[in-house]
């Protein structure tokens, strides 16, 4: 079974451009406010549309209805690594090849600070739709617990400082 818990929604929050009423009850029950929740939705990052999903689990529902009945073979960390496509935009990915941005859009390219890491990101009005969408797991008693989902193609975590990472080097956030 694949369960989404409090910090899981939480963290997915990012992905999101709202989150339904449910989801919301269950982070305040938690200990989340309101600021911290709103600071985490505007968070610069793909974002599913509100008219698809407004949950992590609403998400996973419609890109795989029968996700309960599948068995994972987890990878050597012991994640589960899952790509969909959907068959129509769901989202937007808002990560884009840096070497796909014109001279202007260079001129806006900067490297800023989200969540603690250093993010590569740009200004421009490109936007880049996505039917795809990425979904981690881990194990957990038996059950497998949302890390994160999101809309767009798979990459990797955002390296830590003074970490490299061959994606994030060579891609940025669309702000």
């Amino acid at each position: 079974m694949v369960i989404c818990p409090a910090g899981s929604i939480f963290h997915c929050l990012s992905h999101f451009e709202m989150i339904d009423e449910s989801s919301m009850q269950l982070l305040h029950a938690e200990g989340y406010n309101d600021t911290q929740i709103n600071a985490q939705l505007s968070m610069l990052g793909s974002k599913f549309f509100s008219s698809f999903a407004r949950s992590p689990m609403e998400a996973i529902l419609k890109v795989c209805p029968d996700i309960n009945d599948m068995r994972f073979q987890p990878d050597s960390d012991g994640k589960v690594r899952l790509s969909f496509k959907y068959g129509q935009n769901i989202g937007t990915s808002n990560i884009i090849r840096i070497d796909a941005l014109s001279r202007e859009e260079l001129s806006s390219f900067r490297t800023e600070e989200r969540n603690g890491l250093l993010v590569n990101k740009v200004k421009t009005d490109k936007i880049v739709l996505t039917d795809e969408c990425q979904l981690v797991l881990s194990a957990n008693n038996g059950n497998y617990s949302v890390v994160t989902i999101y809309p767009g193609e798979m990459a990797p975590p955002l390296p830590g400082y003074g970490e490299k990472n061959p994606f994030w080097n060579t891609h940025c956030f669309i702000e």
